[in-house]
């Protein structure tokens, strides 16, 4: 059991819109370890918080248009400083979901220029991405995101987690990052051999928060901050009258 682990606000937390201003302040409110933002790249390399390729309305997607052609299609459109300036001022890390391979020399340009490479991770990556960002930012923490559970692909689940603990090592990544839909406890057995660290999204009800703590996560991504700190609170509680 690990009582230890990181709480990341997924973005939307405290229902608010994703990738917004009132989804950063609420989260920040809240007092996560991490905060994640979703990041893509604009025509003129501006660095954007967005989930979607593109904005409602826009004819073109965020990649073909300036930021500034942008904010007349969504005027509260975010900029990663923006970002990383309000989630610093209160001490929370950032979790840089990336959602385009073309938005990684433009993100690890502005994490090298502000040296803040301890105060973020990379997620969204696979080996390719993760070497990237590597050449670019040796001391980055990137996780490897874990593939869906295929049966075609992966009979059982026993050789899906070891697939998966293997790449993860092969590209010498931070940790493994992967939907709970897919964990199993086999997996952190695997992942505990090679030191390899397990986060874990987007886990919302209080059963599933406790079983992934047993299992000894180091993450959990939530949208619900409040449950999993009063969850982690109990058990920390009930450790100690032992």
């Amino acid at each position: 059991m690990n009582t230890n682990l990181f709480i990341t606000a997924h973005s939307g937390a405290s229902k608010t819109q994703p990738n917004s201003m009132e989804y950063l302040r609420q989260a920040c409110l809240a007092e996560p370890d991490i905060i994640e933002i979703d990041v893509r790249k604009t025509l003129d390399d501006k660095v954007v918080l967005s989930h979607n390729p593109s904005l409602d309305g826009s004819p073109l997607p965020i990649a073909g248009l300036t930021y500034g052609q942008l904010l007349l299609y969504d005027p509260g459109l975010l900029l990663l400083e923006s970002a990383l300036t309000l989630c610093f001022e209160h001490g929370i890390r950032v979790n840089l979901d990336i959602k385009e391979v073309g938005a990684i020399p433009c993100v690890c340009a502005i994490i090298a220029a502000w040296d803040c490479t301890s105060q973020v991770i990379f997620t969204g990556c696979k080996e390719g991405e993760i070497g990237l960002i590597h050449q670019l930012l040796p001391l980055a923490k990137v996780l490897y995101n874990a593939d869906s559970w295929d049966k075609g692909s992966y009979p059982t689940y026993s050789s899906y987690a070891l697939a998966m603990v293997e790449a993860a090592g092969q590209a010498d990544a931070f940790a493994l990052n992967i939907n709970c839909e897919y964990v199993q406890e086999e997996l952190f057995t695997l992942a505990r051999k090679k030191f390899l660290p397990i986060f874990v999204w987007t886990v919302e009800t209080r059963a599933l928060m406790r079983k992934m703590i047993d299992f000894g996560a180091a993450s959990l991504t939530t949208k619900d901050i409040p449950l999993l700190k009063e969850e982690l609170a109990y058990l920390e509680a009930k450790l100690s009258e032992h």
